[in-house]
């Protein structure tokens, strides 16, 4: 039985997900014990195995699998629900397993979101720079329409369960970020007082994405390139309107003000199927518009990696051509594509200088520079290159240290050998 099936058994038979018994949950569980992998709140037999998955990006990926019945039902029930609106943007709903909520239900979780929100507000208070851009981030979501006030109903039930769900919130620094410097997380993963989360009742899979590595290599056989990037993705993409409570957040923007209950109205960042909720849409538009555009439909299914388009063409022409019918298309779906980068200044000839990465771009030279899924590039060269940084010899090294260094120097395939 692997660990998914475990997981499923414990669900279904209401035991503690850490010492497995029935009184409790594992919030409540008085066990001194944890998971032996991670040291979490987990029971061993529980564990995913996430050391796996890392060292998978030293691996070349095998033929794509065969999807599962779950995988299925989930590709069924989103072709079934997603539709665009009057604008062109893309409606999609959030992909509930079988079982919810006949089997597995949400409990209150209000009280939490509410908890992470005061930690959150105090933590931040100690740096009003801080607090001011992570306040900036949520007023722009209300300023978009991407989330809208609604009254405070305090996740009454219905009948055994709740029929919402509040989502924590906190923030995540950014120092390296062009943009924006503080990103706005929200845990969907955060238990209710029954001990599921938002998370436990969704489908995160099937996995579409396309291999990393393999998008790199065939970015690599084209003479012209180019690189975007889709502004703000995951907020482009709608709920459909019976889903938007199961996406409800605590906010207010001082300490003097009274705490107010928003609904999230897109796809939000830190559900587990909004990978697959948003590289599914780009696949629907591909096949909308394969028949006018077939070189963006082929973009669109084979070079991109997630929000990053990492195309290009074996002439100029035909690359200004792909270009052009791309932030069409796009931008009549409401994806609007910004921070280009490329190998060659006829293709970002004509964009605006706002959309650019850098306006350095536009003579290419040695400074001419960006990150492509990780991995550092230099456009005059156009090559990739890595940043090692000075590693200070000591006579031995723990488990742990070794592969924190490891981790810090990302180079897919071993790229980059010792």
């Amino acid at each position: 039985m692997n660990v998914d099936d475990r997981v499923k058994v414990v669900r279904k038979h209401n035991l503690c997900m850490n010492c497995l018994a029935h009184s409790h949950i594992a919030r409540d569980c008085k066990s001194p014990f944890n998971c032996l992998s991670s040291h979490q709140r987990h029971h061993s037999l529980l564990h995913r195995f996430a050391m796996t998955r890392f060292w998978e990006l030293e691996e070349i990926p095998n033929r794509k699998k065969q999807m599962n019945q779950e995988e299925s039902y989930c590709e069924d029930q989103f072709r079934n629900t997603t539709a665009r609106d009057g604008e062109g943007r893309y409606m999609v709903s959030l992909p509930f397993r079988r079982e919810f909520p006949t089997d597995v239900s949400l409990g209150y979780s209000r009280n939490s979101a509410t908890q992470q929100l005061l930690r959150n507000e105090s933590s931040l208070l100690r740096r009003p720079e801080l607090k001011a851009e992570y306040d900036k981030v949520l007023e722009e979501y209300i300023k978009l329409g991407h989330m809208v006030r609604v009254e405070n109903s305090g996740g009454r039930p219905h009948d055994t369960f709740y029929i919402l769900f509040f989502l924590p919130h906190h923030a995540v620094i950014k120092p390296d970020s062009t943009t924006t410097k503080v990103r706005v997380v929200f845990n969907a993963s955060s238990p209710s007082s029954n001990g599921v989360s938002l998370n436990d009742v969704l489908h995160p899979e099937p996995v579409l994405q396309a291999d990393l590595v393999c998008l790199l290599l065939k970015w690599r056989f084209f003479k012209y390139v180019f690189n975007a990037d889709i502004e703000k993705m995951y907020r482009q993409i709608r709920l459909q309107p019976d889903n938007k409570r199961y996406q409800r957040i605590v906010y207010r923007g001082s300490q003097n003000e009274e705490l107010m209950d928003y609904e999230l109205l897109t796809v939000t960042f830190g559900v587990n199927c909004v990978p697959y909720l948003a590289i599914g849409t780009l696949f629907q538009l591909a096949d909308d518009v394969s028949a006018r555009w077939p070189l963006v439909s082929k973009v669109l299914k084979q070079y991109m990696y997630v929000d990053d388009v990492l195309a290009g063409a074996y002439d100029r022409e035909t690359a200004i051509q792909t270009r052009d019918e791309l932030i069409e298309a796009l931008k009549g779906a409401g994806f609007p594509l910004r921070k280009w980068t490329s190998n060659t200044t006829s293709i970002l000839a004509g964009l605006p200088k706002e959309h650019l990465l850098k306006e350095e771009f536009l003579n290419i030279d040695d400074l001419s520079e960006a990150k492509m899924l990780g991995i550092r590039w230099n456009a005059a060269q156009d090559a990739f290159y890595f940043n090692v940084q000075h590693i200070q010899v000591r006579h031995s090294y723990s488990k742990r240290e070794v592969l924190s260094c490891v981790a810090k120097l990302f180079r897919p395939v071993g790229w980059v050998r010792s």
